[in-house]
């Protein structure tokens, strides 16, 4: 792994007690890791950045700011990642799916469900003994430069140091760019779902340490 240029460093917000000042920074960085997913289920860009927000406040959300890990170049975020025990997983979504809920207008409830119903397959059951890699991304005008190689060793670090052996996530299947980067970490195809109604494709990957 190449070592970071000194103005850059690696901070889990969880140990910022100011963790929040990152936040606008954060919501559309989680945002960009999670499209096209995210504006499919929320209705848009907008509408997406919109419901991260308020879930990143969240310590019950799969996108909680307690849960990314921020490279921070010149103090200013240049990329993040989000990991999480599977045990977690499970919790978390079920958590966010009644925050939409919750959130939505009774008149537009019906057609959340449809939308939730029709990518529930869309990505395969991540396992207790997995650290899930949820997201990741790299600041657009910071890319380039190798940032997204140095999250990924980064997130395999932090699974590595909590005991876990067996690495998981799920990629866009038309995102090339992303599936060379964790192929070239040894992470390897074990799932491909579709969702012909929400016109997604996503690809399951495994590492094994």
């Amino acid at each position: 792994m190449p070592a970071p240029r000194p103005a850059e460093r690696l901070r889990p917000l969880r140990d910022d007690p100011d963790g929040r000042r990152y936040a606008q920074a954060v919501v559309p960085l989680v945002h960009d890791a999670g499209r096209p997913y995210f504006d499919w289920l929320f209705g848009g860009p907008e509408a997406a950045r919109g419901r991260l927000a308020g879930w990143s406040a969240r310590a019950s959300s799969e996108v909680a700011l307690d849960r990314v890990t921020v490279l921070l170049d010149d103090g200013e975020p240049a990329g993040l990642f989000v990991a999480l025990p599977g045990a977690e997983l499970a919790a978390c979504r079920k958590a966010d799916a009644v925050a939409l809920l919750r959130e939505t207008e009774s008149s537009e409830r019906p057609a959340f469900v449809e939308r939730l119903a029709a990518v529930r397959s869309l990505f395969a059951p991540v396992e207790e003994r997995e650290w899930y890699l949820s997201k990741l991304a790299v600041a657009p005008a910071r890319r380039g430069r190798g940032l997204g190689g140095r999250l990924a060793d980064a997130y395999l670090a932090a699974g590595a140091e909590q005991g876990f052996t067996r690495f998981r996530l799920d990629v866009d299947a038309g995102n090339a760019a992303a599936l060379g980067l964790y192929e070239s970490r040894g992470f390897r195809v074990a799932h491909d779902r579709s969702s012909e109604t929400a016109g997604l494709r996503y690809l399951g990957l495994v590492r094994e340490a």
